[in-house]
């Protein structure tokens, strides 16, 4: 069985943005990214509730305000230089694919609790996490039970 990754609708367009502001981080990004890809070991990371993985260094976990709502969407963590970073997916488990829905930064922990469009802190309501949910259900993603 061959796990596959694909890219979602915008994500070309999330690298433009953070290639407009910091151009090595989307350079990069989208190298960490085809590493994963290119890895069916760490595809399989990909599929746990909550893992980490040495080559690529990146964590996964369920993100929970998307599975609550029966959305099987996790985050990638990149560990090292792009730590500032989330790679949010959805899994597909009948036909054994991720797609990566969104790459967004990561809102800080210090930062106001009001929705920023420039930074995510996984809230229900952010225009991201509506973004997410709309591509999931465009793909025909099985919802969680």
């Amino acid at each position: 069985m061959t796990l596959s990754l694909y890219d979602g609708a915008h994500v070309a367009a999330d690298l433009e943005r953070i290639r407009s502001k910091v151009p090595e981080d989307a350079d990069l990004l989208d190298a960490f990214l085809n590493e994963v890809a290119e890895s069916q070991h760490a595809i399989w990371a990909l599929s746990r509730w909550q893992a980490e993985y040495p080559d690529p260094l990146f964590s996964v976990r369920a993100i929970d305000c998307c599975h609550a709502d029966g959305y099987n969407v996790y985050r990638i963590r990149p560990l090292k230089l792009l730590w500032r970073y989330r790679v949010l997916y959805a899994f597909d488990a009948p036909m054994d694919e991720f797609h990566v829905l969104a790459i967004v930064s990561k809102k800080h922990h210090d930062a106001p609790a009001a929705i920023d469009a420039d930074s995510y802190g996984y809230e229900p309501t952010h225009p991201i996490s509506q973004r997410v949910r709309d591509e999931y259900d465009l793909l025909r993603i099985p919802r969680l039970p």
